[in-house]
């Protein structure tokens, strides 16, 4: 991904990160077609050039090593000893896998708290400063496996995160330091090594790839200047072939059935979720599964995909909780209302989960409700999608009120808009019914007694417009990111419609593109020159004549 790209990524709220790499895809695939047709007319010289151009990129897509690792001499080795020791820790390299952390501590040793301290180091092994990720720990008093324990003295403490999301990391190396902290301090007492990794993307091989590379070459060195021979079709084939492998997994060429495999755990999703949303740790579905099967999943193409998401979902992990490394169902606090807020009715988890306010309904072992591939969680009593909020503060108002105390905040009761609506006559009572969406219209009823802002935990996003009885309104952000409309006593019908000016322009633009080229078509066609009529054959001995 280039760099600008990525910047675009970050600093425009209405690009995802998908948009940049099929820009990127499209503009590869812009610049071949452009390369292919000067290639085809260009003299043998000028292919030599290329070819010369070509082989080193070449070898660099295909043997590139991604970040160094460490040299031997400044390798970090973990600190393990009769007090404490390691074992579950991440791999020396890493390529676009999550990691385990565990270990566990000498029974009676005065430990309150322990965290994990993620830095970014040099070649040397030198930290950079400013950049350390910290992450809680959690205490038990057994392993996650059994097994582990056989090497652990009698009444160990064990410490681990379920969340540890090193595949989130920048390439590069990263110094892992276990922190021990007393009852009431804030400082650890002790620190500890846990060694090293390198965060490495691997470059992964195709042989439709190398195939279209060597056809290419090929090409290069054999193919003759402005010839249309059978080769230059050979490539086009093997082009159309590579895009068959091109993404896959994602690609609509791939039966979905070999992409998504039915599965016990969508089944029990689907069939208990309603209108609430799900939250899947990593790896437990393919990406974009709920899109697939018309699951609402809490993030991704089928949900929350933007820049101001990823600025909210801070607000609905613990304190001090890094949310690049620990955004998991299990590394967020549901008890949080910024996180209720959501709409979340399922959680499907890696490993067992124990909270309160959720109730197991399928697991491996067939304990809960049903058998299924991973553990499925139900919340219960999950806030709906769509409410009436009577009273209405500033954003600052309301970060001051949840800084004070997270939970001390009610959204159903209490909303924040930047916008200068505020309610004249709260209603005292209200109902609002279950939404209903399409690809893009979203339909609520409601009814109340006063004024009252109607709050769908749906994003709000460019694009979108809000009709009140069929009659157009303002669409306002509620509490950050949600869509809201003010209403007032009565009975009304809300549909919110995603119709953005961009997709009008386009089509407009796309008509009038296509009107253009119709036209020049027909202007070319009634200037084509009327060709003469063929020569014909004197007779053998006569003279030459042309007819006409």
């Amino acid at each position: 991904k280039t760099p600008g790209l990525l910047e675009l990524w970050r600093l425009v709220p209405g690009v995802g990160l998908g948009d940049p790499v099929r820009l990127m895809a499209v503009a590869s695939l812009a610049l071949g077609l452009a390369a292919g047709e000067a290639l085809q007319a260009a003299p043998r010289a000028s292919r030599a050039a290329a070819l010369l151009v070509l082989l080193p990129l070449a070898g660099a897509a295909l043997w590139p090593r991604g970040a160094a690792e460490l040299a031997p001499a400044v390798a970090i080795a973990p600190e393990a000893d009769e007090l404490l020791a390691f074992t579950a820790l991440p791999a020396a390299r890493i390529d676009g896998v999550d990691s385990p952390f565990e270990g566990w501590l000498y029974p009676g040793l005065p430990v309150a708290s322990a965290r994990l301290a993620v830095e970014p180091i040099d070649s040397a092994g030198e930290p950079r400063a400013g950049e350390t990720i910290r992450l809680p720990l959690d205490l038990h008093a057994s392993p996650s496996a059994p097994e582990a324990a056989r090497a652990a003295p009698a009444g160990a403490v064990w410490f681990r995160t379920p969340f540890l999301l090193t595949s989130r990391l920048a390439a590069g190396s990263w110094r892992l330091t276990l922190e021990l902290l007393g009852p009431g301090e804030e400082e650890p007492f002790a620190r500890r090594s846990a060694g090293a990794f390198t965060v490495a993307p691997a470059v992964r091989r195709h042989p439709a790839t190398l195939l279209v590379l060597l056809a290419t070459l090929l090409f290069l060195l054999f193919h003759p200047p402005g010839g249309r021979g059978p080769l230059g079709g050979t490539i086009v084939a093997l082009a159309l072939l590579q895009g068959l492998f091109f993404g896959r997994g994602a690609n609509p060429t791939v039966p979905r059935a070999a992409v998504f495999p039915p599965t016990r755990t969508e089944a029990i999703l689907a069939a208990g979720l309603g209108p609430h949303r799900f939250l899947a740790d990593p790896g437990v579905l393919p990406a974009d599964t709920g899109l697939v099967r018309g699951l609402s999943h809490l993030e991704g193409y089928d949900a929350m995909d933007v820049a101001a998401f990823n600025d909210y979902r801070v607000h609905v992990l613990p304190r001090g909780v890094n949310p690049l490394l620990a955004w998991s169902a299990r590394g967020v606090d549901p008890t949080l209302p910024a996180f209720r807020l959501y709409g979340v009715g399922m959680f499907a988890m890696r490993e067992p989960y124990e909270h309160p306010e959720w109730e197991l309904v399928a697991s491996p072992a067939g304990a809960g409700e049903a058998r299924a591939e991973t553990w499925i969680y139900r919340a219960r009593d999950p806030w709906p999608r769509a409410f009436c909020v009577p009273r209405v503060v500033s954003v600052a108002e309301l970060a001051r009120l949840v800084e004070a105390d997270p939970r001390g905040w009610d959204p159903r009761a209490l909303a924040a808009l930047d916008e200068g609506w505020r309610p004249a006559a709260p209603f005292a009572t209200a109902s609002v019914g279950e939404p209903v969406w399409t690809n893009s219209t979203v339909r609520v009823r409601a009814e109340l007694d006063g004024d009252g802002l109607l709050v769908l935990t749906d994003q709000a996003f460019p694009g979108w417009r809000v009709f009140v009885d069929g009659v157009e309104r303002e669409l306002l952000t509620a509490d950050l990111i949600f869509r809201a409309v003010a209403l007032e006593a009565g009975a009304h019908e809300i549909e919110f419609r995603y119709d953005p000016l961009s997709i009008r322009l386009g089509a407009a633009l796309s008509a009038l593109a296509g009107l253009g080229i119709l036209a020049l078509a027909i202007a070319g066609m009634a200037r084509r020159p009327r060709r003469p009529p063929a020569p014909t054959l004197p007779p053998r001995g006569g003279a030459t004549t042309i007819a006409g």
